[in-house]
């Protein structure tokens, strides 16, 4: 708790010092195909430490906890890389292509097969390995969910009434015992042979033939396994916080011990950020707000991915479960921080992609930020959330103990 940090009042995440060393520019211009590249280069050099970090610590609660953001990022930079090689070849603005491909691995896989089939003699059996390993991934995590949330919303009509009915389906049912070392080195087997076929390189592969072709391999060394898929509780929502946040301040730890790896770790840092404050809000809504399940998943249904949206759902709680002016000042100023990452990015895009949906670049022209600045910014809401998780589930247990008696 004594690293914990709390909002400011007159924070601003867009703050920078001209002669800051972790000045960071975050204009993308130019080619397309590129821009996709560098992305893709810096999500996977991010899951590839962290990967390291916590295989070196050996810690059971880092190993399991931490997989979700390794697994994203990893699945992350192969689908950058994939649509780097795509956009090498799409004239237009790639919208059509964006709206058909989506996250789809297997898909802009097979839309970008003709293309590396004409320009570069492939090694077969390493291309129909990839694809496999994509068949096995793709009905786990086809839209790119997986491992960013603990559960999906499904929706179906009352066959009598015509009201709308809300469930929750979990994207793990049972527990697995996954071997990491095998899934990290299938990911990174994969990214370097997309990495040829976008450099046009002729390449012959040889590790992956010392690995089977399904993408969640359970196994492995005692102390190289993560587990996943608790059951549907506290403790299943709350390993992804504790992985995407905790994973998210080691990249700010990496940059503020060295600026210049502000150029690598910058957007993985933010995107692994503001996904532990969407699991965080999410979290606090749907455990510990004064509603009933249906108008939890309704609401939860609506807000998709906008922090206003969220914040004003829990917002009239926060409230009921401060304690005096100093909480509620607080609160205040946690808002601020909410507002601000929705203006900057209510579509949970900007620190994923180079471009949006349409195919427009996010930054066309420069707009420049405080690596330092904007990791402290996010830390500190992402705390002060968690915090506020902390006591107001104390406080329900609390109530709820009154009740009882």
């Amino acid at each position: 708790m004594q690293d914990m940090m709390r909002p400011r009042q007159d924070a601003n995440i867009m703050d920078y010092g001209k002669e800051s060393l972790y000045k960071f520019n975050l204009k993308c211009s130019g080619n397309v195909s590129e821009n996709f590249s560098k992305f893709g280069d810096v999500f996977f050099k991010a899951a590839h430490v962290i990967t390291e970090y916590i295989l070196e610590r050996q810690r059971i609660g880092e190993l399991d906890c931490y997989f979700f953001p390794v697994a994203y990022l990893y699945r992350h930079s192969l689908e950058l890389k994939l649509k780097a090689i795509a956009f090498k070849y799409i004239e237009d603005s790639g919208e059509i292509f964006i709206k058909e491909t989506f996250h789809n691995l297997i898909k802009i896989l097979e839309y970008i097969e003709p293309f590396i089939r004409d320009e570069i003699n492939t090694d077969e059996d390493a291309y129909l390995w990839m694809k496999a390993l994509f068949e096995d991934m793709n009905p786990i995590d086809k839209d790119s969910d997986a491992f960013r949330y603990p559960f999906k919303i499904e929706i179906r009509k009352d066959e009598v009434w015509g009201d709308k009915q809300y469930t929750i389906k979990k994207f793990f049912e049972g527990q697995k015992h996954i071997n990491l070392i095998a899934f990290a080195n299938k990911m990174e087997i994969v990214f370097d042979i997309l990495c040829s076929y976008y450099e046009n390189k002729k390449k012959r592969y040889e590790e992956y033939k010392k690995y089977n072709t399904v993408f969640l391999e359970e196994g492995g060394e005692y102390y190289c396994q993560s587990v996943i898929g608790y059951d549907y509780s506290k403790a299943f929502y709350g390993p992804m916080v504790k992985g995407y946040s905790e994973s998210a301040e080691y990249l700010g730890d990496l940059i503020i011990g060295d600026s210049k790896l502000k150029e690598t770790y910058f957007f993985p840092m933010c995107y692994l950020y503001r996904n532990a404050l969407e699991l965080e809000l999410k979290q606090i809504w749907f455990e510990e707000c004064a509603f009933g399940f249906q108008e939890r998943c309704k609401k939860l249904s609506k807000s998709k991915h906008s922090f206003e949206k969220l914040w004003n759902m829990i917002n009239e709680d926060l409230i009921r479960h401060s304690q005096g002016e100093g909480d509620k000042s607080v609160i205040t100023y946690a808002e601020r921080y909410i507002l601000q990452i929705n203006a900057l990015d209510s579509s949970s895009s900007v620190f994923r992609y180079p471009v949006n949906k349409y195919g427009e670049y996010h930054f066309k022209r420069s707009k420049y930020v405080d690596a330092r600045n904007v990791g402290d910014f996010f830390k500190e809401i992402s705390d002060f959330l968690q915090c506020v998780d902390w006591i107001m589930n104390d406080h329900n247990q609390y109530l709820a103990d009154m009740e009882a008696e």
